[in-house]
């Protein structure tokens, strides 16, 4: 008798169709944003990156041409209203920055790269954090050094780090304006806050940027993806490419174009470390891994062994969205046959 072989759910690497949410087919209650937490591990010090999904945006969530989450709680069809985000968005702001601080004060992350927060979330995040009992921690996002022309309904990218465990010997926030040519050249933000980080145990220096590049309806943000290249080029030549760089985030797009779009233009100790599950649903309702890290070994010899964060690591919320796809792609094959 032919042993039964498991069905292979997702392909890793591209995009992997599922049935929108709805009645039929519940997202779990748990879910807080589109987008699954991914973490890694180096040294027994935690790595995690998450895009929180800004609430100011949840009204993006009925666009598409099979929009995924219209008709759940994720939905907000009107969050620029007085009191609405309060009302309709209340307890998953309150949840995220609880297990974010608790998290984070607990020494379950060391390092917390969030995307599409903004400045209210890091204000209560700050306060929540102290409030547990810690102080020694520093925020790096351009929230330190704002744009001439800041605009408050911005996305915010940040790094949350814990200096009892690392010395920070310099922090910065690349910001630079381009015209998107894979999106009918549309002027767009590109952000990457990075800090040059020293493990106080090992002495072992490293580089964390927290990336989130903007989507394109093609999926395959090219034009983003070069200046995210010239900008690791930068960092790479600061440091004479002798300390490893670990860039994590969104990147809007799957690992297959990220090999494309992206990896030509790196050094060759360059690597991918891509999520064991899927981490974001688009608009098209396609699961795929954005969220991912990329790592690039130093010249100097290291110590570091990267390591993916498994997905019992992951918040609540992150396990939850997981399941919820994993039961939406059953049963998409379902209705196939």
């Amino acid at each position: 008798m032919q042993e039964a072989r498991p069905i292979k759910l997702f392909s890793q690497d591209s995009f992997t169709p599922i049935l929108p949410f709805d009645e039929s087919n519940p997202l779990d209650p748990e879910v807080q944003s589109d987008h699954v937490e991914v973490g890694l591990k180096v040294n027994g010090h935690v790595i995690n990156a998450w895009n929180i999904s800004n609430p100011k945006f949840h009204s993006f969530f009925g666009i598409g041409e099979k929009p995924p989450f219209r008709q759940t709680h994720l939905y907000v069809s009107n969050p620029f209203e007085k009191g609405v985000l309060e009302e309709a968005l209340r307890r998953k702001i309150k949840s995220q920055i609880k297990v974010i601080a608790k998290r984070f004060v607990e020494g379950k992350v060391n390092i917390q790269i969030i995307v599409e927060g903004y400045s209210l979330f890091y204000s209560d995040l700050i306060k929540k954090v102290e409030k547990l009992g810690l102080n020694t921690f520093f925020l790096v996002s351009h929230l330190n050094n704002r744009p001439t022309n800041w605009n408050e309904r911005w996305n915010v990218t940040a790094l949350m780090i814990n200096t009892e465990k690392f010395t920070i010997h310099e922090s910065q926030t690349f910001f630079s304006q381009y015209y998107d040519r894979e999106d009918f050249d549309k002027g767009k933000n590109f952000v990457l806050p990075y800090a040059i980080i020293e493990d106080k145990e090992t002495r072992e220096k490293m580089i964390i940027a927290g990336a989130h590049i903007s989507g394109c309806p093609s999926q395959f943000p090219k034009t983003a993806l070069e200046l995210l290249a010239q900008t690791i080029g930068l960092i790479f030549q600061k440091t004479q490419g002798e300390i490893d760089i670990i860039i994590a985030g969104d990147f809007n797009t799957t690992p297959e174009y990220l090999e494309k779009g992206l990896f030509p233009f790196l050094p060759p100790s360059a690597s991918l470390i891509k999520a064991p599950y899927p981490t974001h649903v688009n608009p098209k309702s396609h699961a795929a891994n954005y969220d991912q890290a990329v790592v690039i070994l130093g010249s100097k010899e290291t110590k570091g062994i990267y390591k993916k964060l498994k997905e019992k690591h992951l918040s609540a919320a992150s396990q939850a969205l997981i399941g919820s796809i994993q039961k939406s792609r059953i049963k998409f094959l379902s209705s196939q046959d």
